[in-house]
Protein backbone atom coordinates (compact mmCIF):
# COMPACT_ATOMS: atom_id res chain seq x y z
CA UNK A 1 0.00 0.00 0.00
CA UNK A 2 1.44 3.42 -1.06
CA UNK A 3 1.87 5.96 1.71
CA UNK A 4 1.63 9.70 0.94
CA UNK A 5 4.07 12.10 2.53
CA UNK A 6 2.42 14.21 5.23
CA UNK A 7 3.58 16.60 7.92
CA UNK A 8 3.10 13.91 10.55
CA UNK A 9 5.07 11.30 8.64
CA UNK A 10 7.85 13.80 8.03
CA UNK A 11 8.05 14.51 11.73
CA UNK A 12 8.34 10.79 12.42
CA UNK A 13 10.89 10.28 9.64
CA UNK A 14 13.03 13.39 9.56
CA UNK A 15 15.31 12.18 6.77
CA UNK A 16 12.94 13.17 3.94
CA UNK A 17 12.51 16.73 2.60
CA UNK A 18 8.86 17.78 2.78
CA UNK A 19 9.09 19.65 -0.54
CA UNK A 20 11.11 17.42 -2.88
CA UNK A 21 11.50 14.15 -0.97
CA UNK A 22 15.32 14.19 -1.02
CA UNK A 23 17.30 12.79 1.88
CA UNK A 24 18.15 15.43 4.50
CA UNK A 25 21.69 15.46 5.84
CA UNK A 26 21.36 18.71 7.80
CA UNK A 27 18.83 21.34 8.76
CA UNK A 28 18.35 22.37 5.12
CA UNK A 29 17.76 20.33 1.98
CA UNK A 30 20.79 20.29 -0.30
CA UNK A 31 18.52 20.04 -3.37
CA UNK A 32 15.77 22.65 -2.90
CA UNK A 33 16.88 24.51 0.24
CA UNK A 34 13.78 23.65 2.29
CA UNK A 35 14.28 23.78 6.08
CA UNK A 36 13.83 20.60 8.09
CA UNK A 37 10.36 20.68 9.63
CA UNK A 38 9.95 20.46 13.41
CA UNK A 39 6.77 20.66 15.48
CA UNK A 40 8.07 23.71 17.34
CA UNK A 41 8.05 25.58 13.99
CA UNK A 42 4.30 25.96 14.54
CA UNK A 43 4.72 27.57 17.96
CA UNK A 44 3.70 31.22 18.31
CA UNK A 45 7.13 32.16 19.66
CA UNK A 46 8.85 30.64 16.64
CA UNK A 47 6.43 32.41 14.29
CA UNK A 48 7.27 35.76 15.89
CA UNK A 49 10.99 35.04 15.74
CA UNK A 50 10.81 34.16 12.03
CA UNK A 51 8.77 37.28 11.28
CA UNK A 52 11.31 39.52 12.99
CA UNK A 53 14.19 37.66 11.33
CA UNK A 54 12.57 38.11 7.91
CA UNK A 55 12.28 41.87 8.38
CA UNK A 56 15.79 42.34 9.77
CA UNK A 57 17.23 40.02 7.10
CA UNK A 58 15.64 42.19 4.42
CA UNK A 59 16.89 45.38 6.06
CA UNK A 60 20.39 43.98 6.31
CA UNK A 61 20.50 42.95 2.67
CA UNK A 62 18.94 46.21 1.48
CA UNK A 63 21.26 48.54 3.37
CA UNK A 64 24.33 46.48 2.50
CA UNK A 65 23.30 46.57 -1.16
CA UNK A 66 22.63 50.32 -1.13
CA UNK A 67 25.94 51.04 0.60
CA UNK A 68 27.85 49.01 -2.00
CA UNK A 69 25.77 50.48 -4.84
CA UNK A 70 26.75 54.02 -3.82
CA UNK A 71 30.32 53.59 -2.63
CA UNK A 72 31.59 51.06 -5.18
CA UNK A 73 29.85 51.58 -8.54
CA UNK A 74 29.57 48.43 -10.63
CA UNK A 75 30.64 45.99 -7.90
CA UNK A 76 27.13 44.67 -7.16
CA UNK A 77 26.65 43.78 -10.83
CA UNK A 78 30.12 42.27 -11.03
CA UNK A 79 29.59 40.13 -7.92
CA UNK A 80 26.20 38.98 -9.15
CA UNK A 81 27.64 37.87 -12.50
CA UNK A 82 30.45 36.06 -10.69
CA UNK A 83 27.93 34.16 -8.57
CA UNK A 84 28.22 36.08 -5.29
CA UNK A 85 24.52 36.62 -4.60
CA UNK A 86 23.60 35.62 -1.03
CA UNK A 87 24.82 38.73 0.88
CA UNK A 88 23.03 41.27 -1.35
CA UNK A 89 19.68 41.90 -3.01
CA UNK A 90 19.20 40.65 -6.53
CA UNK A 91 19.14 43.29 -9.31
CA UNK A 92 15.42 43.49 -10.01
CA UNK A 93 14.49 43.18 -6.33
CA UNK A 94 16.69 46.18 -5.50
CA UNK A 95 15.28 48.12 -8.44
CA UNK A 96 11.74 47.29 -7.31
CA UNK A 97 12.33 48.54 -3.75
CA UNK A 98 14.04 51.71 -5.02
CA UNK A 99 11.10 52.25 -7.36
CA UNK A 100 8.68 52.01 -4.43
CA UNK A 101 10.66 54.57 -2.44
CA UNK A 102 10.76 56.85 -5.46
CA UNK A 103 7.02 56.48 -5.98
CA UNK A 104 6.20 57.17 -2.31
CA UNK A 105 8.62 60.02 -1.60
CA UNK A 106 8.63 61.97 -4.87
CA UNK A 107 5.53 63.84 -5.98
CA UNK A 108 4.60 65.40 -9.29
CA UNK A 109 7.98 67.09 -9.82
CA UNK A 110 9.91 63.96 -10.68
CA UNK A 111 12.49 63.27 -13.37
CA UNK A 112 10.09 61.44 -15.67
CA UNK A 113 7.22 63.94 -15.61
CA UNK A 114 6.81 67.32 -17.26
CA UNK A 115 4.12 69.94 -16.55
CA UNK A 116 1.67 70.98 -19.24
CA UNK A 117 3.29 74.43 -19.59
CA UNK A 118 6.49 72.80 -20.85
CA UNK A 119 4.61 70.99 -23.61
CA UNK A 120 3.01 74.30 -24.54
CA UNK A 121 6.16 76.45 -24.58
CA UNK A 122 9.38 74.49 -24.91
CA UNK A 123 11.34 72.57 -27.52
CA UNK A 124 11.46 69.65 -28.36
CA UNK A 125 7.87 69.08 -27.25
CA UNK A 126 6.46 71.78 -29.53
CA UNK A 127 8.00 69.98 -32.52
CA UNK A 128 5.35 67.30 -31.97
CA UNK A 129 2.54 69.90 -32.25
CA UNK A 130 1.85 69.74 -28.53
CA UNK A 131 0.94 73.43 -28.44
CA UNK A 132 -1.70 73.04 -31.15
CA UNK A 133 -3.16 69.98 -29.43
CA UNK A 134 -3.39 71.81 -26.09
CA UNK A 135 -5.11 74.76 -27.80
CA UNK A 136 -7.75 72.39 -29.12
CA UNK A 137 -8.36 70.85 -25.69
CA UNK A 138 -8.16 74.10 -23.72
CA UNK A 139 -8.74 77.13 -25.99
CA UNK A 140 -9.14 79.68 -23.13
CA UNK A 141 -6.93 80.60 -20.19
CA UNK A 142 -9.46 79.34 -17.66
CA UNK A 143 -9.78 76.01 -19.44
CA UNK A 144 -6.00 75.77 -19.66
CA UNK A 145 -5.66 76.16 -15.87
CA UNK A 146 -8.23 73.42 -15.27
CA UNK A 147 -6.65 71.07 -17.81
CA UNK A 148 -3.14 71.81 -16.49
CA UNK A 149 -4.15 70.83 -12.96
CA UNK A 150 -5.63 67.53 -14.12
CA UNK A 151 -2.78 66.87 -16.54
CA UNK A 152 -0.02 67.51 -14.00
CA UNK A 153 -1.63 65.22 -11.44
CA UNK A 154 -1.97 62.40 -13.95
CA UNK A 155 1.54 62.97 -15.27
CA UNK A 156 2.98 62.77 -11.76
CA UNK A 157 1.32 59.39 -11.20
CA UNK A 158 1.59 57.75 -14.61
CA UNK A 159 5.18 58.84 -15.21
CA UNK A 160 6.32 56.39 -12.53
CA UNK A 161 4.24 53.47 -13.76
CA UNK A 162 6.43 52.28 -16.65
CA UNK A 163 9.96 52.90 -15.37
CA UNK A 164 10.97 49.26 -15.88
CA UNK A 165 11.12 50.02 -19.61
CA UNK A 166 14.29 52.06 -19.03
CA UNK A 167 16.29 49.01 -17.93
CA UNK A 168 16.66 47.46 -21.42
CA UNK A 169 17.05 50.95 -22.89
CA UNK A 170 20.02 51.65 -20.62
CA UNK A 171 21.46 48.24 -21.51
CA UNK A 172 21.65 49.27 -25.18
CA UNK A 173 24.49 51.67 -24.32
CA UNK A 174 26.52 48.81 -22.87
CA UNK A 175 25.77 46.58 -25.86
CA UNK A 176 26.99 49.26 -28.28
CA UNK A 177 30.22 50.12 -26.47
CA UNK A 178 31.33 47.04 -24.53
CA UNK A 179 31.65 43.37 -25.34
CA UNK A 180 30.15 40.77 -23.04
CA UNK A 181 29.32 37.15 -23.65
CA UNK A 182 25.71 37.36 -22.51
CA UNK A 183 23.06 40.03 -23.04
CA UNK A 184 21.85 39.38 -19.49
CA UNK A 185 25.12 40.84 -18.15
CA UNK A 186 24.27 44.20 -19.72
CA UNK A 187 20.76 43.97 -18.27
CA UNK A 188 22.12 43.20 -14.79
CA UNK A 189 24.49 46.17 -15.00
CA UNK A 190 21.74 48.53 -16.24
CA UNK A 191 19.31 47.33 -13.55
CA UNK A 192 21.72 48.24 -10.76
CA UNK A 193 22.58 51.45 -12.60
CA UNK A 194 18.92 52.45 -12.80
CA UNK A 195 18.42 51.53 -9.13
CA UNK A 196 21.19 54.00 -8.26
CA UNK A 197 19.56 56.63 -10.46
CA UNK A 198 16.23 56.19 -8.65
CA UNK A 199 17.92 56.40 -5.24
CA UNK A 200 19.82 59.50 -6.30
CA UNK A 201 16.70 61.27 -7.56
CA UNK A 202 14.76 60.16 -4.49
CA UNK A 203 17.33 61.94 -2.34
CA UNK A 204 17.51 65.02 -4.57
CA UNK A 205 13.74 65.23 -4.94
CA UNK A 206 12.77 64.73 -1.31
CA UNK A 207 15.58 66.78 0.21
CA UNK A 208 16.08 69.58 -2.35
CA UNK A 209 13.56 69.79 -5.20
CA UNK A 210 10.30 69.31 -3.29
CA UNK A 211 11.26 71.74 -0.47
CA UNK A 212 12.37 74.28 -3.08
CA UNK A 213 9.10 74.09 -4.99
CA UNK A 214 7.05 74.13 -1.78
CA UNK A 215 8.76 77.02 0.03
CA UNK A 216 10.17 79.24 -2.73
CA UNK A 217 8.07 78.95 -5.89
CA UNK A 218 4.85 77.75 -4.25
CA UNK A 219 4.36 74.83 -6.61
CA UNK A 220 4.94 76.80 -9.85
CA UNK A 221 7.29 75.44 -12.48
CA UNK A 222 10.79 76.95 -12.47
CA UNK A 223 12.59 76.26 -15.75
CA UNK A 224 15.92 77.72 -14.49
CA UNK A 225 16.02 75.44 -11.47
CA UNK A 226 14.97 72.50 -13.63
CA UNK A 227 17.84 73.16 -16.05
CA UNK A 228 20.50 73.64 -13.35
CA UNK A 229 19.40 70.60 -11.33
CA UNK A 230 19.20 68.47 -14.49
CA UNK A 231 22.72 69.43 -15.61
CA UNK A 232 24.11 68.79 -12.13
CA UNK A 233 22.41 65.41 -11.99
CA UNK A 234 23.71 64.43 -15.42
CA UNK A 235 27.28 65.25 -14.40
CA UNK A 236 26.98 63.14 -11.26
CA UNK A 237 25.34 60.31 -13.18
CA UNK A 238 28.03 60.47 -15.87
CA UNK A 239 30.82 60.25 -13.30
CA UNK A 240 29.06 57.37 -11.55
CA UNK A 241 28.64 55.49 -14.83
CA UNK A 242 32.31 56.03 -15.66
CA UNK A 243 33.51 54.31 -12.47
CA UNK A 244 30.85 51.60 -12.72
CA UNK A 245 31.90 50.75 -16.28
CA UNK A 246 35.57 50.74 -15.31
CA UNK A 247 34.88 48.14 -12.61
CA UNK A 248 32.23 46.00 -14.31
CA UNK A 249 33.40 45.99 -17.93
CA UNK A 250 37.13 46.29 -17.12
CA UNK A 251 37.08 49.08 -19.67
CA UNK A 252 39.79 51.61 -20.42
CA UNK A 253 39.42 55.25 -19.43
CA UNK A 254 38.56 56.29 -22.99
CA UNK A 255 36.03 53.51 -23.53
CA UNK A 256 34.43 54.24 -20.15
CA UNK A 257 34.06 57.91 -21.09
CA UNK A 258 32.54 56.95 -24.44
CA UNK A 259 30.17 54.52 -22.74
CA UNK A 260 29.13 57.19 -20.25
CA UNK A 261 28.41 59.76 -22.97
CA UNK A 262 26.59 57.28 -25.21
CA UNK A 263 24.44 55.96 -22.37
CA UNK A 264 23.54 59.42 -21.07
CA UNK A 265 22.59 60.64 -24.56
CA UNK A 266 20.55 57.50 -25.13
CA UNK A 267 18.83 57.91 -21.78
CA UNK A 268 18.10 61.57 -22.50
CA UNK A 269 16.52 60.74 -25.87
CA UNK A 270 14.45 57.96 -24.30
CA UNK A 271 13.44 60.26 -21.44
CA UNK A 272 12.05 62.89 -23.79
CA UNK A 273 10.38 60.21 -25.87
CA UNK A 274 8.84 58.79 -22.70
CA UNK A 275 7.49 62.21 -21.71
CA UNK A 276 6.06 62.82 -25.18
CA UNK A 277 4.29 59.44 -25.22
CA UNK A 278 2.82 60.19 -21.81
CA UNK A 279 1.68 63.59 -23.06
CA UNK A 280 -0.33 62.07 -25.90
CA UNK A 281 -1.77 59.39 -23.62
CA UNK A 282 -2.87 61.80 -20.90
CA UNK A 283 -4.06 64.68 -23.10
CA UNK A 284 -6.12 62.22 -25.11
CA UNK A 285 -7.84 60.95 -21.96
CA UNK A 286 -8.59 64.54 -20.88
CA UNK A 287 -9.72 65.61 -24.34
CA UNK A 288 -12.13 62.68 -24.59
Amino acid sequence: MRHHTTIDSTVENKTACISCGSILTGNYCSVCGEKRFELHDLALKHYAEESIEGITHFDNKFFKSVKLLITKPGLLALDFCRGKRVPFMRPFALFFVCNIFYFLLIGQNNLFSTPLTSFYNFYPFTEFHSKEIIDQVAPTNEQFKVVATIFNQKMGIESKAFLVAFIPLLAIGGVLVYRRRYLSEHLIFSTYLFAFLLLFYTFIGSCITNPYYYFFVKGNYDSTYDLVSALTAWVIFGVYYFFAARRFYKASVLRSIIGSVVTMLLFLVCLYGYRILLFFKIIHSIGV
